[in-house]
């Protein structure tokens, strides 16, 4: 998160909890540790707040509810720093934080930002990021130095990162 702000690099606020205030409802919690959004939940308003933020507050984060489409981006860096493709994936049904159902969507502003972070990061191979699009701008939410579940959809519109992977090792 503090990365992320310094280089300007769009993302989701993160609030302490001191700093919440009614003015910034709805507010997600998500587990310090997760994986497939279990224990991540949201808050619409300030009661309810109250009555359930401790106990999770020491094992979660709070961030801003960002009410945008939900994008996964398949992007294959080579070994020598070269983006060699930049997919993103709109999320139409999710399950248990995973993707079921996906379409490709090339989007000038998300390939903007994610090359953007990327070129900040000394990254190569296959990586997944999560990132949100409301069309005017883009939230980075995480980035993930592997291959993400729905990648076959990516290899088949033409992204064969596991053929370049090996062909790189080879």
């Amino acid at each position: 998160y503090l990365w992320c702000k310094q280089q300007d690099i769009p993302h989701p606020k993160v609030y302490n909890s001191r700093q919440i205030q009614p003015n910034h409802f709805p507010v997600v919690a998500k587990p310090c540790r997760g994986s497939g959004s279990q224990g991540v939940r949201e808050f619409n308003e300030w009661k309810k707040f109250e009555e359930e933020w401790p106990a999770i507050s020491q094992t979660h984060i709070l961030q801003e509810h960002i009410s945008a489409q939900e994008y996964t981006v398949d992007v294959y860096i080579d070994h020598s720093g070269s983006f060699v493709s930049v997919i993103p994936r709109k999320r139409t049904w999710i399950k248990g934080g995973e993707s079921v159902r996906a379409s490709i969507e090339q989007n000038q502003l998300i390939d903007y930002e994610v090359k953007r972070l990327i070129a900040a990061l000394p990254l190569r191979g296959q990586n997944t990021l999560q990132c949100f699009c409301d069309g005017k701008r883009v939230w980075i939410l995480e980035i993930n130095p592997r291959f993400g579940g729905g990648f076959s959809l990516t290899v088949e519109a033409g992204a064969d990162s596991p053929r370049w992977l090996i062909r790189e090792c080879l």
